[in-house]
């Protein structure tokens, strides 16, 4: 009987077209920083330091990997020329990526109106699974503030990323 419930339900969602989340899927944005949004699902943790002219911010995802971005105007230098990503044009701003270790990455997201601050994004995987990872990490949307609201992109930003 409990088994025949299961199924009704399941097909219950199959007929209003409501699909069960997935544990590989991200929430869409619960993080908003300047020019970009994430989302941060339980069993992650997060945390935000704010300083003079930038903001750091540490993510550690369930796996154990770690992201930090820097949310500033001066972000250390990047060699643009080790790049495997360099400079791509996504939703308005500018997309960088190098692999500094095999298990390691920078990204910099770098905005066309220099008024708005960049974000420098630290990737240290430590799991040897990398897709939760890599769903995080292709869950980043673009976002453009007006006085009022906030309003994101849904093309990911960082879906061109090789982990």
């Amino acid at each position: 009987m409990n088994r025949l419930v299961f199924i009704l339900f399941l097909f219950s969602f199959s007929i209003i077209g409501i699909k069960p989340a997935s544990s590989k899927e991200y929430t869409y944005c619960n993080v908003f920083l300047a020019n970009l949004c994430f989302g941060i699902k339980d069993g992650d943790s997060y945390s935000a330091r704010a300083e003079v002219d930038f903001t750091m911010y540490t993510i550690t995802l369930r796996n154990g990997d770690s992201i930090q971005i820097y949310e500033g105007r001066h972000p250390k230098l990047f060699d643009y020329r080790s790049a495997y990503i360099s400079k791509i044009s996504v939703n308005g701003y500018s997309v960088s990526a190098i692999k500094t270790t095999p298990f390691q990455q920078r990204i910099l997201v770098e905005p066309i109106t220099k008024r708005i601050p960049k974000s420098d994004i630290f990737v240290k995987m430590h799991a040897k699974d990398s897709s939760i990872t890599r769903d995080f990490l292709t869950n980043f949307r673009s976002c453009f503030r007006t006085k009022l609201e906030v309003e994101c992109k849904e093309e990911p930003l960082l879906n061109k990323l090789e982990l």
